[in-house]
């Protein structure tokens, strides 16, 4: 998945990095540890899926330029850097709603994403059922004050299979659960790669 998606990102003039949890752990060691203890690993989803889900955000609060972090299986097929809106104080949700397969921020706004999803279990006005509920990113997002986050819908990701109009969509999200494993294979049959 790693030289598809790539690849995909390149052919449309952006600089791409591969981040691990090494950059993670490197880029804030004590919200690495942090994160590694919250609450949120015991949420309905697989505990290492939800660290991991997590962690990506942490070597984000480091960029020094606007940046946006894409998730492995959004692969772009035809957005451009020049489209993005990005807010100075607040993270731009580039999926048209605030799922976080593809956010945009500058260093002030990564900060502060990956401080509300630390704090995010701890609101007092939301309970350990809701928690245990929810994967930690939907939860965190769902409880984000509304002048937390910026939505740019003008920007479509579309989930393979699922929208209409997902062939044509600036970014086409490849989930696990909709599309055939390998995903690698599946995506290569459509033409990317």
């Amino acid at each position: 998945m790693i030289p598809i998606w790539e690849a995909s990102w390149r052919k449309h003039g952006w600089d791409v990095v591969v981040l691990t949890e090494a950059d993670a752990k490197r880029a804030d060691p004590l919200m690495y540890d942090r994160i590694n203890r919250s609450p949120l690993l015991e949420t309905r989803n697989p505990r290492e899926y939800t660290r991991a889900a997590m962690l990506r955000w942490i070597p984000m609060t480091q960029t020094g330029d606007p940046s946006i972090h894409v998730d492995i299986d959004v692969l772009c097929n035809g957005l451009r850097p020049e489209q993005i809106e990005i807010k100075p104080d607040r993270p731009t949700f580039l999926a048209g709603s605030t799922c976080p397969c593809a956010v945009a921020a500058t260093q002030r706004g990564w900060k502060l994403f990956a401080a509300w999803l630390e704090c995010s279990p701890y609101v007092p006005r939301f309970s350990a059922e809701a928690l245990a509920a929810d994967s930690c990113d939907q939860y965190a997002t769902s409880i984000m004050p509304d002048e937390f986050f910026h939505i740019q819908p003008g920007i479509p990701c579309k989930l393979y299979t699922e929208q209409a109009g997902w062939e044509t969509a600036p970014m086409i999200h490849f989930p696990n659960r909709l599309t055939a494993y390998p995903r690698s294979k599946t995506i290569r049959a459509l033409g990317f790669g």
